[in-house]
């Protein structure tokens, strides 16, 4: 999530909340199987779920609604600390 979200800051707190109330463009605390994210999620018309990136490296992820249900959403990002350490 670079520049927004760098390596070292944490997280201070998620707004809980079902995974079918996501919206678009917000950022979100989920697992999957692959582990730990925090990336923006878009709920598209047509079901499914993108998850994008600020940071520019990585392509959008699309996730058909069947994908999208093994998503474990912890909560929308409503805050952060940035890490001075390396600034």
């Amino acid at each position: 999530m670079e520049p927004l979200i760098r390596n070292g800051d944490r997280l201070c707190s998620c707004r809980l909340l079902c995974p079918e109330h996501v919206i678009d463009g917000e950022i979100y605390a989920f697992c999957d199987q692959k582990g730990l994210h925090v990336k923006r999620l878009i709920a598209p018309l047509c079901g499914g779920l993108i998850i994008r990136s600020d940071n520019t490296s990585y392509e959008d992820e699309f996730l058909t609604k069947e994908e999208s249900s093994n998503l474990y959403i912890l909560g929308s990002v409503v805050d952060r600390a940035v890490s001075i350490i390396g600034a």
